[in-house]
């Protein structure tokens, strides 16, 4: 089998990994006409958690616009916290021509990121600073905050733990074009990873929305008189 080394970083950004520059340790059981690789996949695994954002620009009106969803029943917002959440793939991994056609590719390295790039949090304009109103909506945005990061921090162990039991299995790869050997893995990673960036959604929004009911809205808008 030819030996070729290769990297490529996918999904929502790109560049490179360094290349290995060694051949595989590979075992002599073989799956469908390709080696077993003896040696685990080595795995960096990083969290990363954007410092909040605060945006004072956008009136009640246009932080009504930033909302989509189920969140559109709570028209006239008085502000809003935005987290964007995305998870990146850098892989490093070889290519081994595979003598029925086609190629057997090893990923031997990944680097994985998770977690917030930006945590944008909304006060109305209309609302001067030291207000009561201002104050009130800013401590809300602030409880969402401690929950997206709470969320984080629970799922933190769990993405991590998914990644290591897709590795341990992940390899060898079949490819019919070696060219696509990048593509191919980050694919099979973002399939595997799926349900597990689920679930971290489905808390997120279920753990936000215990304070963003009808009766805290009330509770809230009771406190200010100048809203």
């Amino acid at each position: 089998m030819t030996a070729r080394i290769g990297a490529a970083l996918l999904v929502l950004a790109l560049g490179l990994l360094p290349t290995a520059g060694q051949a595989l340790e590979l075992s002599e059981e073989t799956w469908k006409g390709c080696r077993l690789m003896a040696e685990p996949v080595r795995l960096d695994f990083d969290i990363v958690s954007a410092a909040p954002r605060y945006l004072r620009s956008h009136s009640r009106r246009q932080i009504d616009s930033l909302l989509h969803g189920h969140y559109r029943q709570h028209a006239g917002t008085v502000g809003l916290t935005h987290a964007q959440h995305r998870m990146d793939y850098q892989v490093q991994y070889s290519v081994y021509d595979r003598p029925a056609g086609g190629a057997c590719v090893y990923l031997t390295r990944l680097e994985a990121t998770f977690g917030y790039t930006a945590m944008d949090i909304y006060v109305a304009r209309e609302y001067a600073e030291g207000s009561c109103a201002y104050s009130v909506t800013l401590q809300h945005e602030n409880q969402h905050v401690r929950i997206n990061r709470a969320v984080l921090s629970r799922h933190r162990g769990r993405i991590r733990n998914a990644l290591v039991g897709q590795l341990k299995r992940f390899n060898p790869v079949i490819v019919a074009d070696p060219a696509r050997a990048g593509d191919v893995i980050v694919g099979r990673l973002k399939t595997g990873m799926a349900p597990y960036l689920a679930a971290f959604e489905n808390d997120r929004d279920a753990s936000n929305a215990t304070i963003d009911t009808p009766e805290n809205y009330r509770t809230t808008s009771a406190l200010c008189s100048d809203w």
